[in-house]
């Protein structure tokens, strides 16, 4: 794994022992979590119904120094990032309106009953809001890293090919002693 590096050569017996246990708390969440994509450190997303293995997720992050969070979107890989844009719009998608009218409801509004089916609607929202906040927010981590990924992507050269010279076709009817002839022509004209 690129975070966790290589160990030089020259490393004493200590570092070795402690490469040796961080790289062991890695490899064993990752085998818990069932990655096998190289390219993918550690899960993005946390393993809520899974106690266990969400904490060796957290001890595997220490063990391979990931800073924060935003160093772990940068260690995930492009399908990871994705899927977690994807998460975050289906999330989106499926959001009910807010009552955005509930504070400016009047009185008479209240009177009537509309109150109590604005802070229906409003409990709703904010249910959603609530349950979705950790996927729209890291959704918006995700885009954000692919989008900086596209304009930090190192340009290839353009390669471009010169077109052929076009070759003219003999005219139908036209003989090869009259082109044979054109250089003689010349010649005559020195």
């Amino acid at each position: 794994m690129q975070h966790l590096g290589t160990l030089p050569a020259d490393a004493s017996p200590l570092l070795r022992e402690d490469y040796a246990r961080r790289a062991g708390i890695a490899a064993g969440y990752r085998e818990a979590a069932g990655i096998t994509d190289p390219s993918t450190a550690i899960s993005l997303t946390g393993h809520k119904s899974f106690p266990e293995l969400e904490t060796m997720r957290r001890d595997a992050i220490r063990a391979v120094e990931i800073a924060d969070d935003e160093a772990l979107i940068r260690a995930a890989s492009h399908g990871e990032l994705e899927a977690r844009v994807t998460r975050g719009e289906q999330s989106q998608a499926v959001a009910p309106a807010p009552a955005h009218h509930l504070r400016a409801v009047t009185l008479v509004s209240i009177l009537s009953g509309q109150r109590a089916e604005l802070e229906a609607v409003q409990a709703e929202y904010d249910r959603w809001s609530t349950e979705t906040a950790e996927v729209r927010e890291s959704a918006s981590q995700a885009k954000a890293e692919l989008e900086r990924r596209q304009t930090h992507k190192v340009c290839e050269p353009e390669v471009i090919s010169e077109p052929e010279p076009e070759i003219s076709e003999p005219e139908p009817g036209a003989s090869l002693e009259a082109d044979m002839d054109e250089p003689e022509a010349a010649e005559l004209e020195l």
